[in-house]
């Protein structure tokens, strides 16, 4: 499991983040919705697995604990100091 966290802050403005097991990479799978699919493609074995699913708009990339538990996102929307915490996807 993996928690998602959104910030209200600076985060990163990658779409991908490496870790030493494999990459985990977001995409968009319809350009008429904001929500976006975090994935994850191991080195071990070349599969892929969906990890998260960000409903709201991203506003600059995300990162990835060193631990791998946790994705951190700036979503798009008002400022603020608010943080909010979403189960992910199994």
């Amino acid at each position: 499991m993996i928690f998602v966290i959104a910030a209200f802050a600076d985060v990163s403005d990658k779409t991908s983040s490496s870790t030493g097991r494999g990459l985990y990479y977001m995409t968009q799978p319809d350009t008429r919705s904001d929500t976006k699919l975090v994935q994850f493609v191991s080195f071990a074995d070349n599969k892929t697995k969906e990890v998260a699913t960000l409903k709201q708009g991203v506003y600059q990339g995300f990162s990835i604990s060193p631990d791998e538990r946790w994705l951190l996102y700036a979503p798009n929307g008002r400022g603020g100091s608010n943080v909010m915490l979403d189960g992910g996807t199994q």
